[in-house]
């Protein structure tokens, strides 16, 4: 039992040794780049989170038994899709990726966070109806103390976003800044995937990390030795997210150029406003 942020707990069950003779589902996630890109500059967003997300997709009888588990008051099997399957994230983000098909040009879904987003408060109306009826047809249930309607910024995927601008969450970045210095290459690679998620406002994320990511390689032993390089980095990646960054969301109805840069370290690109525009 998994505390989960708002006291309640979370039912995980151990199944490694299923998803080891289990056929792996290839179907791909959202980038959430995309996602962030996707919503331009409109002026109201709505979050709908559903409610347990993968108990709302049933089992067939077949795979009920491939579920199996025992506890001390019995031997007991699923009837919904549970947590700890590799193949569930795949399986329910195909089934909102077709749900929201036909709503795609002003929805989307990150497995159970679902945003509408528009530029006209007329056209989300209609848009958030229409989407809430996709769910009420599919069966599937939203939490209502988790689901944001209609603000002019919403917190999305650990964003803020709203009005054309794109910023770190508050709460994430301070994670970040309060992080310890790793004393292990595990340590390391947390750090690095915590910061790295918000490395689209830090330049030269990758150079800059360079010395921790060293750290990292094969052969390196597990406790790592920290100098001076590591610190510097360390240091250096939490400064870049106190600079309170700011990115706009791009206008695709504006042609764009791209400029492209790598060295032995890192690589990277920008786009911007092509000439005379």
């Amino acid at each position: 039992m998994v505390p989960k942020p708002d006291g309640t707990l979370r039912f995980c069950n151990d199944f490694r040794r299923l998803n080891e003779v289990s056929e792996f589902d290839g179907y791909p996630m959202p980038r959430v780049d995309e996602l962030l890109d996707r919503l331009g500059r409109a002026r109201y967003i709505s979050t709908l989170d559903l409610t347990k997300g993968y108990w709302q997709v049933p089992l067939t009888k077949d795979a009920r038994a491939k579920t199996a588990f025992s506890t001390p008051s019995g031997h007991w099997q699923y009837r919904t899709l549970p947590f700890g399957l590799h193949g569930a994230p795949a399986t329910f983000q195909r089934l909102m990726d077709v749900l929201l098909r036909p709503h795609q040009a002003y929805a989307a879904a990150y497995l159970d966070d679902v945003v509408v987003h528009s530029e006209r408060w007329e056209d989300h109306l209609d848009r958030l109806r229409r989407v809430l009826m996709e769910l009420r047809r599919a069966g599937l249930t939203a939490n209502p103390r988790k689901c944001h309607l209609a603000l002019s910024e919403a917190k999305y995927l650990g964003f803020q976003v709203g009005r054309g601008l794109i910023k770190p969450q508050e709460k994430k970045v301070a994670a970040i800044l309060s992080a310890p210095r790793p004393t292990s290459k595990t340590q390391v690679r947390a750090f690095l995937g915590l910061a790295g998620y918000y490395r689209c406002f830090i330049p030269n994320f990758s150079s800059l990390a360079a010395p921790l990511t060293d750290l990292t390689r094969k052969g390196q032993p597990e406790k790592v030795s920290w100098g001076p390089a590591a610190e510097e980095a360390f240091q250096q990646v939490k400064t870049a997210l106190t600079s309170e960054p700011v990115l706009r969301a791009p206008d695709f109805n504006c042609p764009f150029l791209l400029q492209t840069d790598a060295s032995d370290t890192g690589l990277g690109h920008r786009a911007v406003p092509s000439a005379g525009r």
